[in-house]
């Protein structure tokens, strides 16, 4: 039933006060019952349908509250690097440099990570815009579903620039990129994580690190 048989009924309850309904397919009104009856049963009627509507409009999916103590950090400062106030020796200051940082990041971990390093190469004249993300799971000794990315377009000053990431010999995680000139180069490295397993990593500044190579090399033995 509708709202407008409920319109009609009343409608009928102060034009024909004496008429019954008559019809014998409508349980709501039964033949011989009073008009009053009926636009009782059709209110009541209308009321539970328009609460068994409400209860299908409601959302099916589970409302997920975030757990305080799970692994989901959003733009944790991690570290920060500046040129060195000594300098570089005389001669090569603007010599092209590979930067690798140094995470407390383990493999055969929960930790699905995401790092973001922004900052300033003066030698360049660029923004430094840089994003690892990766995972390393359970039994993994790789990573898995990973990806680095330049967004500040340093290939179009250093064509052999490159964004990278490897793991050293005792399972810790380190993100890489160069060459680039190491002049005047500063920069904040950011951590977040999408994993939702216990806190794994004590990501604190003491526990990175940045080491410059002259070379294009993996420092896996560190």
């Amino acid at each position: 039933m509708t709202r407008l048989a409920l319109i009609v009924g009343l409608i009928l309850m102060v034009v024909a006060p004496s008429l019954s309904f008559s019809s014998e397919t409508d349980d709501l009104c039964p033949i011989g019952a009073p008009i009053s009856v009926c636009v009782k049963q059709l209110r009541a009627k209308i009321v539970e349908l328009d609460q068994a509507v409400k209860e299908i409009k409601k959302p099916t999916t589970p409302v997920v509250v975030a757990d305080p103590n799970a692994l989901v950090y959003r733009r944790l400062s991690v570290f920060s690097f500046i040129h060195p106030a000594e300098g570089y020796p005389a001669g090569s200051e603007w010599k092209t440099a590979w930067y690798h940082l140094f995470t407390p990041v383990k493999n055969k971990g929960q930790e699905m990570f995401r790092y973001d390093l922004h900052g300033y190469s003066y030698a360049e004249g660029m923004p430094l815009d840089l994003t690892w993300v990766g995972y390393y799971y359970f039994h993994y000794d790789d990573f898995n579903q990973q990806h680095a990315l330049d967004r500040s377009n340093m290939i179009s000053k250093q064509p052999d620039f490159k964004v990278s990431m490897y793991t050293t010999k005792k399972g810790f995680l380190v993100l890489k990129f160069g060459p680039i000139s190491r002049y005047h180069n500063s920069f904040t490295l950011d951590y977040q994580s999408g994993s939702n397993g216990p806190r794994e990593t004590d990501h604190s500044a003491q526990n990175y690190r940045a080491v410059i190579t002259d070379g294009d090399v993996e420092l896996k033995d560190e």
